[in-house]
């Protein structure tokens, strides 16, 4: 009876259908028709709730445009999870990109196919490493896993009664390892606006902007950090000539780092020097000081198979003064509420007290109209809030690309 009763469940357990497995695709940064094309070995649906395994698709950007992949299948047939994850070089093009993501999903579908007899379409093959080509470990790295980047951009529009014209400039250098990561950026920007007045007079507005960041980063396990960073900016707009904000920190993650693209509770917190000279005197009657400051930064992460959310809360304060303080609040929440509704809601409200740049002297309405001056503020608020209703066939698998967009 034993042997009988063994017998009958191994059988059960084995998919003897030919049927292709239904799968939901949750990647908002996919190419549809290149992935339809690509899993013709299951039925992808437009309803999760008709799928046998939902795959969700989640990226976070690294070191100098570096992209960290992960790839979560959540198959409700056997009330199991699996997580696997890839890089993506920074040289990495959009066709090795797409073509690097389809890859990783065909990999984590594979163990929901083992017990199905659709494994018999697939066959394994391993790239031979051993060829004259030395493998990449035993290469040496002359330069010690650092990278570097250096762009320019510029861009011009214009008519007869308004141009703009912009140029930009940027150099970084990155290095990470599992134990540090070090980060140095510099970025400059000129942007001169052309407006014809309607006394046929023109006025030509120029806005300036530089900053250097270095960011340094110590690793303390898999779910802490202790870092340092150094900031040095000017902009007209904040009416500072030159600032100089030094940081100590330390965050704590209650997820391990490796599950940060699918979900991080982290809590940061960082003390340092906020030195200031400014372009013309402030309303406080200074042109240049040093202020004590302590920041601390709350984030929360999650991408789940309803949708993903995220909130972010920032409080700052100078410790001279402490009601010279700012506590921001953005957030994020795209929600599938039901087969083919997507509510979306976003967006950010704080309240300022720490404006302490702020230019003394009355500004002019060109310079209020413009922008081109920071204006005082108690409180700044945005929001962008949506809904999606898409209905018809659940069933998404064909692909047609005659007539592109």
């Amino acid at each position: 009876m034993l042997l009988t009763a063994a017998s009958h469940a191994a059988h059960a357990q084995v998919d003897t259908s030919t049927a292709k497995p239904r799968a939901f695709l949750d990647c908002p940064a996919c190419d549809d028709a290149y992935m339809r094309q690509g899993l013709t070995f299951v039925e992808l649906v437009r309803d999760p709730r008709l799928a046998d395994v939902h795959v969700i698709v989640a990226t976070s950007a690294l070191a100098m445009g570096a992209e960290l992949v992960l790839i979560e299948t959540i198959d409700r047939r056997r009330v199991r999870r699996d997580t696997s994850t890839f890089t993506l070089p920074p040289t990495a093009t959009e066709v090795e990109r797409r073509a690097a993501v389809l890859r990783g999903i065909r990999f984590a579908l594979v163990p929901g196919l083992l017990r199905s007899s659709l494994l018999q379409q697939f066959e394994l093959v391993a790239r031979d490493s051993s060829s004259t080509a030395p493998r990449p470990s035993s290469q040496p790295d002359r330069w010690r896993r650092w990278v570097m980047r250096v762009g320019v951009s510029g861009d011009s529009q214009r008519d007869d009664n308004y141009g703009q014209t912009g140029i930009e400039g940027s150099l970084g250098a990155v290095r990470v390892t599992d134990a540090a990561k070090v980060n140095i950026s510099y970025e400059q920007s000129s942007r001169t606006s052309r407006f014809r007045l309607s006394d046929s007079s023109t006025l030509r507005v120029t806005q300036r902007d530089q900053r250097f960041a270095a960011l340094w980063v110590r690793s303390l396990g898999r779910h802490a950090g202790v870092g340092g960073q150094v900031r040095v900016e000017s902009s007209v707009f904040q009416n500072v000539k030159a600032r100089a904000n030094t940081r100590l920190a330390v965050e704590a993650n209650l997820f391990p780092y490796e599950e940060a693209t699918r979900r991080q509770a982290l809590l940061r917190y960082g003390i340092g020097y906020d030195a200031l000279r400014y372009r013309d005197t402030t309303i406080y009657g200074l042109l240049r000081e040093t202020r004590p400051q302590q920041t601390v930064i709350l984030r929360l992460d999650t991408r789940e198979s309803w949708g993903g959310a995220w909130l972010k809360g920032t409080w700052q304060q100078y410790l001279h003064d402490g009601s010279k303080r700012r506590t921001v609040i953005d957030f994020n929440i795209d929600w599938r509420v039901v087969t083919g509704v997507n509510f979306y809601i976003g967006g950010s409200y704080g309240l300022l007290n720490d404006q302490i740049a702020l230019v003394g002297a009355n500004l002019t309405d060109q310079e209020r109209l413009l922008r081109i001056r920071e204006l005082r503020s108690g409180a700044s608020s945005y929001t962008a809030i949506g809904l999606s209703f898409t209905f018809g066939s659940r069933f998404n698998d064909v692909v047609n690309l005659r007539f592109p967009n």
